[in-house]
């Protein structure tokens, strides 16, 4: 039987404004955290990390650190060669976290440190540190040059940026039985970090139970175990005891990924009416000890003529994450200022140039509302004088989202009538506990207080990891199948 999503005049719940179910707890503290799990006998986990940006452990001295009041277990095998400053060493596990601090200070590491490169202006010099990922060419640029009535030349760029979630990542990991554990964590992907338990330390993966009930953020940066679940999980099964390993601000910083930077040079040109005509350009940016790098441009608007270099700089830094539409804030920016440079030189108004570039009529109508609802129509009269300006400015961006296979969904109901409704998703914050249990009273005619959403566990039925603007198209299909069957 084909389902079809209710017309929303008709609905109770859906396409309404609806509490969020589990707010009262988030507002009054009451929200359990991966931060705030603290189990019985359960000890603080701590990871030393390399100051270097190249090194090579040639020795490692953990006896001090092993014989300090208070240590239950130690291990030192979690990296040899160390490719940026951060990159994981040993780890212990104590009674308190300032043990743990103090026994990580107390490991002795002898290091052969070598030549590094840090950032992507430096590695551009360097021709074994580049990699052309791919070229694009359409058109004459040449000729669109010349026969173009303003050309601008510039060079441009954007920093890398970092996720730091309010939570940091983390785990709580105890060891139900030799081959059976269970991970509080903080995740976007529930089963995807119980197959990376699973895998790294040989158990079935039935054996490893995941659960995120709640999340702090994540933006991209927490779809793995990470090297601190797997590190905590280790120390757990030597101590005999739960461990707890929340990484610390500087931990965040330095080890959780990255949003890519992105640097270019540029020649682009327009026509007198306003109309792109050529762009050529070189890009640069940098995933860290990887070159697989790119950026989607030109970006949005439609240029005829295209000679675009796209290149992968390798460097001694924190590997790349996703976060927040991968590429496309970069994307956005390069072109965005170049689009306003040139409608400035030829003084042409930025929204109607942005609307006349692009074949978009609800990316039109956007800029249209924008433009009224900001009072665009002022910003020739803001003053221009003086240590201070204020301007208005427009910029657009885009990205894909939609939803896909996967998920699984059960709905019980129980002899008192309340139903259950089970999905193996995380909610980020999103709401996405909340839409999961409306559909279900929607779908069975109940109060929203009859119905539970049972969400973020490993053990529930499958569904993807949460990211991308693809969770709620992706969960909604499967439990409004499960409600109507």
């Amino acid at each position: 039987m084909a389902l079809s999503w209710p017309d929303r005049k008709s609905t109770k719940y859906l396409s309404k404004d609806t509490p969020r179910i589990d707010g009262p707890d988030k507002v009054s503290g009451l929200a359990k955290y991966t931060f705030d799990v603290n189990l019985p006998k359960m000890l603080h986990g701590k990871i030393l990390r390399c100051p270097h940006a190249v090194a090579e452990v040639v020795s490692i001295d953990t006896s001090k650190a092993k014989a300090m009041k208070g240590v239950l277990s130690v291990i030192d095998d979690l990296g040899k060669n160390c490719h940026y400053a951060g990159d994981e060493i040993a780890a212990v596990a104590a009674e308190t976290e300032e043990i743990a601090r103090d026994a990580i200070k107390a490991i002795v590491v002898n290091y052969k440190v070598g030549e590094h490169v840090v950032t992507t202006q430096t590695g551009m010099k360097i021709a074994d540190r580049v990699g052309r990922s791919r070229d694009r060419t359409e058109g004459d640029v040449n000729a669109a040059f010349s026969a173009a009535a303003a050309v601008v030349e510039g060079e441009y760029s954007v920093p890398i940026r970092e996720h730091l979630s309010l939570e940091t990542h983390g785990v709580v990991v105890r060891w139900d039985a030799e081959d059976e554990l269970t991970c509080w964590i903080t995740t976007q992907a529930v089963h995807g970090s119980a197959g990376d338990l699973s895998a790294a330390l040989g158990i079935p993966r039935d054996k490893v139970k995941t659960i995120c009930e709640v999340m702090g953020g994540g933006f991209g940066s927490k779809f793995s175990a990470g090297v601190e679940g797997l590190s905590a999980a280790r120390l757990a099964k030597m101590a005999g005891r739960p461990v707890k390993m929340m990484l610390e601000r500087y931990d965040e910083q330095v080890a959780s990924g990255n949003g890519p930077d992105a640097r270019m040079k540029c020649k682009a040109s327009m026509d007198a009416s306003g109309k792109l005509t050529a762009m050529e350009a070189e890009l640069w940016g940098t995933q860290g000890t990887g070159r697989r790098w790119s950026v989607p441009f030109p970006y949005i608007y439609e240029v005829p003529n295209i000679k675009v270099a796209f290149n992968g700089v390798s460097t001694n830094t924190g590997g790349a994450r996703s976060l927040r539409a991968p590429g496309h804030p970069q994307g956005s920016f390069l072109m965005e200022t170049v689009v306003d440079e040139l409608a400035r030189k030829l003084n042409l108004d930025p929204v109607a140039v942005r609307k006349m570039n692009q074949t978009s009529e609800v990316r039109s109508a956007q800029l249209d509302l924008g433009a009224e609802r900001i009072g665009w129509s002022r910003r020739a009269s803001l003053p221009r004088t003086g240590r201070y300006r204020r301007g208005i400015g427009v910029a657009t961006s885009t990205w894909g989202g939609g939803g896909g296979a996967g998920s699984q969904c059960d709905v019980r109901i129980g002899q008192d009538g309340s139903v259950t409704v089970s999905i193996g998703t995380q909610d980020l914050g999103t709401g996405t506990r909340t839409y999961v249990a409306t559909i279900v009273a929607e779908v069975l005619g109940l109060p929203l207080s009859a119905v539970k959403a049972d969400i973020g566990k490993s053990t529930l039925p499958p569904s993807q990891g949460s990211g991308g603007s693809v969770t709620t198209a992706s969960v909604s299909p499967a439990v409004m199948s499960a409600a109507s069957a």
